[in-house]
């Protein structure tokens, strides 16, 4: 095998390893999402998730920083809070949401 043709081979494998070795797979907020809408319609709350920033998952309890917003967006302000779960057994509830 030729020099150029190994050098070529590794370069390719560390290319492919750099572009998604590491990667964990995407989490499905969609629960979560459900759960603080939950908890935001029962709290009388007018407001509602925009986007989930960041999700930090360890066992039955999940924190989340999540980008809120009005339900009318009428200030464009999006605060970012910082919301707890835990599993039950009807699913997820929110234990905690911090301003």
């Amino acid at each position: 095998m030729k020099p150029v043709a190994v050098i070529f081979g590794l370069l390719l494998a560390a290319i492919l390893v750099g572009c998604g070795g590491d990667k964990k797979p995407a989490v499905d907020i969609a629960p979560f999402q459900a759960a603080l809408e939950e908890f935001l319609r029962v709290g009388s709350m007018d407001m509602k998730p925009d986007s989930f920033e960041s999700i930090t998952i360890e066992g039955d309890t999940v924190t989340a920083k999540v980008r809120m917003a009005s339900k009318d967006n009428l200030y464009g302000m999006k605060p970012l809070w910082t919301v707890t779960f835990a599993k039950s057994a009807d699913g997820w509830k929110v234990t905690t949401a911090e301003r």
